[in-house]
């Protein structure tokens, strides 16, 4: 587990759910790593005595691609093929990076070469994130809200993207979930529940997961370091807004997350203590245009 908690947090709340959250900082932040957008990382979700979120990885260290808890965005760099060695390309919710090798490295940490600005308002139920960017090649403000429902157990994701400079920002987006039911160990008691029949390719064809009906099952539990994978998920309709569930029987708890824009890709990955079905969104944000998105999760 990890050892140092003095990383900057805010917590939110409601007669619901609790929610703790690390506050994006450069210096002395939990995650400094250049893959996930650095804001809305909840690393505790409590509601009725279950816990959401936290660790599910093995090793940590601030910048370490993955050691960061969700649900947290996955943005496509912008801009990468276009940059020569040693020029500035864009993730969103980061800042720009220096390019460093021909081919763009998903995992690798690059150089920050303008972290932007961060604004953060806060009330009992509710945080915003407001990343302000201003550079030669791209300016922008990103604002993610969590916030907290009044009457029902929810945490909602209200994401917006204004473009402030002078070309198109093309990327897309996903949530990569990350949830940890109880710290419950993903078996034959978890379950993810499609709206559709989900389809696809396991990356290894000997993992224990199958396809039951609208359901992805495992037939044992995931040995440490194990994981499954599957690329490109389909049967899902692309016309519709995403959602679907992720539940643990041993637990009793699950969570229903419901995106309000329409996927043109979903994949599922799974490990030991975290299972993620994952929906990707396309972005095509104008000069001073804006573009919204959401998710919701409903604790249950």
């Amino acid at each position: 587990m990890i050892q140092n908690m003095n990383y900057p947090v805010a917590e939110i709340s409601n007669k619901y759910i609790r929610a703790k959250i690390y506050l994006p900082d450069r210096e002395n932040g939990f995650y400094r790593a250049t893959r996930f957008d650095w804001s809305g990382i909840i690393f505790s979700l409590v509601y009725n005595g279950h816990q959401f979120s936290g660790q599910w990885f093995e090793k940590y260290d601030p910048e370490i691609h993955d050691a960061i808890c969700g649900p947290v965005d996955e943005f496509a760099p912008v801009g990468f093929d276009a940059a020569i060695i040693g020029e500035e390309f864009l993730k969103i919710g980061i800042g720009t990076l220096c390019k460093s090798s021909v081919d763009f490295q998903r995992f690798g940490l690059y150089q920050i070469m303008n972290p932007g600005k961060w604004e953060i308002i806060q009330d009992s139920s509710r945080i915003v994130f407001r990343h302000l960017l201003t550079s030669a090649s791209y300016s922008y403000i990103y604002t993610k809200t969590v916030s907290l429902s009044e009457d029902k157990p929810v945490l909602m994701l209200h994401c917006s993207l204004k473009n402030l400079g002078k070309q198109p920002l093309e990327s897309n987006v996903f949530n990569h979930n990350f949830f940890v039911i109880d710290r419950q160990v993903t078996g034959p008691d978890t379950r993810i529940i499609f709206p559709f029949k989900p389809e696809g390719d396991w990356r290894n064809p000997e993992s224990p997961v199958t396809i039951r009906k609208n359901e992805i099952v495992f037939t044992r539990h995931l040995d440490k370091g194990e994981t499954v994978f599957m690329e490109n998920m389909h049967g899902f309709n692309p016309d519709e807004n995403y959602h679907f569930q992720v539940e643990n029987h041993a637990a009793k708890a699950g969570v229903h997350i419901m995106g309000n824009r329409h996927p043109y890709r979903m994949v599922f990955w799974a490990s030991r203590l975290t299972v993620c079905p994952e929906a990707f969104i396309k972005l095509s944000v104008d000069p001073q245009e804006e573009f919204t998105w959401s998710n919701d999760y409903e604790l249950y």
